[in-house]
């Protein structure tokens, strides 16, 4: 698994940068349930053998481009 990588819904582009809690993340991939939620919040999937949070965790996030 590559570092620092998560899957985005459609609505951001590949490569867009997410910064975490201080890590930037790259958008590299889609999911089918990787989506814009209801209250305009983007679910995001970290992709990691090893997960940082708990599925369901909600984190702020920053949009970096």
């Amino acid at each position: 698994v590559e570092k620092n990588v998560v899957a985005c819904p459609k609505e951001l582009s590949f490569g867009t940068k997410i910064k975490i809690e201080g890590v930037t993340y790259t958008c590299k991939d889609r999911g089918g349930m990787i989506k814009l939620t209801e209250n305009d919040e983007y679910w995001l999937d970290v992709l990691t053998n090893e997960p940082k949070w708990n599925y369901g965790t909600v984190l702020t996030a920053e949009l970096l481009n």
